[in-house]
């Protein structure tokens, strides 16, 4: 295992809504850390903004500058919303410890190639008129397919695959207007936010960074040799990161789970 020290003196500068970084180590190497507030931008909106950054930093002109116009995303006039949005729902609760503490947890990286994987059409897409390019804000949405447990267990993989491809072909330009709709008319909006409960055991929350460009940020530093999570705040969730090797396709998973869990996760993963 390699040694790393870093040199004294850290840079930091935070502003409301986001935070930066800069660790210098001994042997040449940088660090750049980021943070944002997750409700102002998503990944993808995160990504451009720090790639246009570093495009900056070493002169080069932009082509897509980060676009910011909040009214794109704004609720109808008057607000219609024709179902309950089950989305925004805690999911129930299966695996509640009866002493009400907190089990540990534990976090790992695991690898496997590309090709075991599906890429999701993202929502900037499915609105009309889609989004601009560059735009900043988050523009994640969700959908949730139902089923019975015996239902999942009994039935072929390639029907439960037809349930969540049959509920995200559902996500066009209505769905999600009508979602923005029903977030407008909700009286306290911070009883929807997610805590850990919502991504505890038996719940996953798997984030694909494999259509983000993690590894084009240059600062002159060159290409980062690795992107990931600073941490992993919620049992439960798993981050999909593309190899840094531009060579190749293989893909890393950076999973927390219930320390008890993660082993017979590993186990599955690769037998599957």
């Amino acid at each position: 295992m390699i040694q790393i020290k870093a040199r004294e003196g850290l840079h930091f500068v935070q502003y409301r809504n986001s935070l930066a970084t800069v660790t210098r180590f001994k042997c040449g190497g940088v660090a750049l850390g980021g943070g944002v507030f997750h409700t102002l931008s998503d990944g993808l909106s995160s990504l451009h903004f720090i790639n246009t950054w570093s495009d900056n930093a070493r002169g080069l002109s932009v082509a897509v500058p980060p676009f910011i116009d909040r009214m794109l995303l704004r609720a109808r006039d008057p607000p219609t919303s024709s179902f309950e949005h089950i989305q925004y729902h805690p999911p129930p609760t299966l695996n509640s410890s009866k002493n009400g503490g907190l089990k540990s947890s534990t976090t790992a990286m695991l690898k496997f190639s590309s090709e075991q994987l599906g890429l999701l059409k993202p929502n900037r897409s499915r609105l009309c008129p889609s989004l601009p390019p560059g735009y900043l804000r988050n523009v994640v949405f969700t959908a949730t397919p139902i089923a019975k447990s015996c239902d999942l267990q009994s039935e072929q993989l390639m029907n439960s695959v037809k349930r969540i491809h049959n509920e995200l072909i559902k996500m066009d330009d209505n769905y999600l207007r009508l979602a923005l709709d029903y977030l407008e008319l909700q009286p306290d909006l911070s009883t929807l936010i997610r805590d850990p409960t919502y991504f505890a055991s038996p719940n996953l929350n798997i984030n694909s960074w494999t259509r983000l460009p993690v590894h084009e940020c240059d600062f002159g530093w060159g290409r980062p040799i690795h992107m990931g999570s600073a941490c992993i705040l919620f049992e439960g969730t798993i981050y999909i990161i593309p190899s840094p090797n531009t060579k190749d396709r293989n893909l890393r998973l950076a999973v927390c789970l219930d320390a008890d869990h993660m082993p017979l996760f590993q186990k599955y993963l690769y037998e599957f």
